[in-house]
């Protein structure tokens, strides 16, 4: 992986949920400032200013300065995600459930008979596999009804 180097350091990029690239020193601490004229997302001072909280950079600013990226195949590879239909707008609503713990899944007023099968089917599993799985039984629609309706 290259590194970008300049006074202040050398630095290399890791992406976020966003997809953009947080700036990282070799040692894996936050770069707050960096001697390049690029600007981090979401801000109107260049990298040259102080960055008290660190610095993110598009992807294609990151790739202009030569900014080595992590390897990222198994960044999101990891995550679970069910997608539902929200009961009162209509809208399809993504939610990321991969830290669901077994209290909140238990909080979902489920279809007993649904996740008795389930059980049947995936035990042993984590709450977001099974609340994914429950997902795919019943339907975006009726998915979006119990969870988002709670």
């Amino acid at each position: 992986m290259s590194k970008y180097t300049d006074q202040y350091g050398s630095f290399f990029g890791r992406l976020n949920e966003d997809g953009n690239v947080i700036v990282l020193h070799e040692t894996g601490e936050a770069a707050t400032r960096l001697d390049a004229n690029v600007y981090p997302v979401g801000s109107q001072l260049s990298a040259r200013n102080e960055h008290a909280a660190g610095i993110v950079l598009s992807r294609e600013d990151a790739a202009r300065l030569g900014l080595g990226i992590e390897d990222d195949s198994n960044l999101l590879a990891d995550r679970i995600t069910v997608t539902m239909v929200n009961p009162w707008s209509g809208a399809v609503v993504e939610r990321d459930i991969t830290d669901l713990s077994k209290d909140e899944l238990d909080a979902y007023p489920l279809d007993a008979d649904v996740c008795e099968r389930l059980h049947d089917l995936i035990a042993p599993c984590t709450p977001a596999e099974f609340l994914a799985a429950y997902v795919d039984a019943v339907g975006p629609k009726n998915a979006g009804r119990v969870i988002l309706g709670s």
